[in-house]
């Protein structure tokens, strides 16, 4: 792993405000160039929220996914509760199996 560090200037972003800086990591992201431009259009989108929520759950923290899930259903009805529609679908109990499914 290369340790050295650049510094990103404000000309790096003047072709496009939304374009990733130089060499940013995008695995996460889907991998691909357009995954990485919406990110930095709109990183408060839900499906980048779980996204970022599943990452630290489930692969940092290595919780099992229904643990996971239980966390997110728990902040969802918190968002919903403060008047966050948006985020209050990130996770849904289906009726029909009884199991919770990652929403968005």
């Amino acid at each position: 792993m290369n340790n050295e560090q650049r510094t990103i200037a404000m000309n790096d972003f003047k072709e496009d405000p939304a374009a990733p800086p130089p060499n940013f990591p995008s695995g996460n992201l889907g991998g691909s160039y357009a995954a990485v431009q919406d990110f930095f259009k709109n990183s408060a989108a839900p499906k980048h929220i779980l996204a970022f929520l599943k990452h630290i759950l489930i692969e940092r923290l290595k919780l099992p996914e229904e643990s996971a899930k239980l966390v997110v259903l728990t902040l969802s009805n918190e968002a919903r509760k403060a008047g966050e529609e948006e985020y209050s679908h990130l996770v849904y109990g289906d009726l029909q199996t009884g199991d919770f499914k990652w929403g968005v």
